[in-house]
C-alpha cells in the first residue's frame, strides 16, 4: 500500500497547491475518467445489441438514410430558403462549439499530464500557457489514442452482445441469460480494462516521452503487460477514493442546499417573488459552481495519480502489486 499511498498523497497536495490544474481537469471529464468502468456498469448486458438493433431500425425510418432525403432538403430549401439557412447556421453554430468542447477537452487532457509531470519530476514550468502548449503540440496523438481506444471497446462490446443476444433468442435453456451474462463479463472486462490502461500509458508516453501514435500504444501496451497487477489494484483504489470523495461532495452540497431551500419557501410563504426568485437562480449557480470546482478537482487529482504511477512504473524503482508482496510474504 505505500507505493499506492505515496502517490496519492502526493498526487493530492499537487492538485491543492496548483489549482490551475482544475481548469485542465473540468474539460478533461469530458473525455471520461474512468473508461475502465463506465462502460462496465452502464453499458454491458445482452440488451446492448439489441438497442444498437434498435437504434438504426429507428435511424433508418427517419428516411435519413434514404434516397429521398436529399431531394426532399433540397425542395424544403426552395420552398423557404430563409428558413433553412436559419436551421443550417445553427447547426454549424452547435457542431463547431462540440468541436471547440472536444478540442479542449483534448487540450487539456495533454495539459494536465504535461504539467502534473513536471510538477512531479520538478522539470520546467506549470502553468495554463505551458499547459495548453504542450495540448496542441500533442492533440492529433491524444485525440487519436482515446478515438481509436474507445472504438475498440465499443466495437468488442457490440460483437459480444450482438452474438449473445442470437444466441439468447435461439436458446431454450431457461439458465441461458445467466451463462450468456458470465460469458459477456468474462471476455468484456479484461479486455476493457487492457483497453483503458493502454490509452492511460499511451497519453502519457505521447506527452512526456514525446513518443509517436504508434509508438505511444506500442510501448504502453508493453508497460500494462510488464504491471498488470499493480495496475489493475491502482485503479480499483483510485476507484474506490473517488467514490468516497464524491459521497462527501454530495453531503456537502446537501448541507449547502437546505439553507437555500429554507430561505426560498420563506420568500414564497411571504410573496416575495423577486426575492424568491433570485435565491432560486443564486442556489442554481451556487450549486453548480461548487459541482464544477468539486468535479474540476477530482478528476485533475485522477490524471495526475495516474501520470505518477507511469512516471513511478517508468522509473528504476518501478512497481510491485500488494497482492504480489503479500504472497512474497506468505512464501517465507
Amino acid at each position: 500500500m505505500y507505493l499506492y499511498r505515496t502517490i496519492l498523497k502526493k498526487s493530492a497536495q499537487i492538485v491543492w497547491k496548483f489549482k490551475h490544474l482544475w481548469f485542465f481537469g473540468f474539460f478533461a471529464a469530458f473525455l471520461g475518467g474512468f473508461l475502465e468502468f463506465e462502460l462496465i456498469f452502464n453499458k454491458t448486458g445482452p440488451d446492448f445489441g439489441h438497442r444498437f438493433l434498435n437504434n438504426v431500425s429507428s435511424l433508418k425510418s427517419t428516411g435519413i438514410l434514404s434516397k429521398s432525403f436529399l431531394f426532399n432538403f433540397g425542395k424544403l430549401f426552395k420552398n423557404d430558403p430563409i428558413s433553412m439557412v436559419i436551421l443550417l447556421t445553427i447547426i454549424l453554430i452547435i457542431l463547431v462549439l462540440l468541436g471547440f468542447l472536444l478540442w479542449l477537452s483534448v487540450v487539456s487532457q495533454g495539459g494536465l499530464v504535461n504539467n502534473s509531470s513536471n510538477i512531479i519530476d520538478n522539470k520546467g514550468e506549470a502553468n495554463i500557457q505551458k499547459g495548453v502548449e504542450s495540448g496542441v503540440k500533442n492533440f492529433w496523438k491524444i485525440l487519436g489514442i482515446n478515438l481509436v481506444v474507445k472504438f475498440c471497446i465499443y466495437f468488442i462490446l457490440l460483437i459480444l452482445s450482438l452474438l449473445i443476444f442470437f444466441i439468447s433468442y435461439n436458446s431454450t435453456l431457461l439458465s441461458s441469460m445467466l451463462l450468456i451474462n458470465l460469458l459477456l463479463f468474462i471476455v468484456f472486462i479484461p479486455l476493457t480494462l487492457v483497453l483503458a490502461f493502454i490509452a492511460k500509458y499511451a497519453v502519457c508516453y505521447a506527452v512526456i516521452k514525446g513518443d509517436s501514435f504508434i509508438s505511444a500504444i506500442k510501448k504502453a501496451f508493453n508497460l500494462f503487460i510488464k504491471n498488470w497487477l499493480v495496475s489493475v489494484e491502482m485503479a480499483f483504489i483510485l476507484f474506490f477514493i473517488s467514490f468516497i470523495v464524491g459521497f462527501a461532495i454530495l453531503i456537502g452540497l446537501t448541507l449547502v442546499f437546505i439553507p437555500i431551500l429554507l430561505l426560498f419557501n420563506l420568500a414564497v410563504y411571504f410573496s416575495w417573488v423577486m426575492l424568491s426568485f433570485w435565491i432560486f437562480i443564486s442556489g442554481i449557480i451556487l450549486l453548480a459552481v461548487l459541482m464544477a470546482l468539486a468535479g474540476s478537482a477530482l478528476s485533475a487529482f485522477r490524471i495526475t495519480a495516474w501520470t505518477g504511477f507511469f512516471i513511478r512504473l517508468n522509473s528504476s524503482k518501478g512497481g510491485m502489486s500488494k497482492l504480489a508482496r503479500l504472497a512474497a510474504k506468505l512464501k517465507k
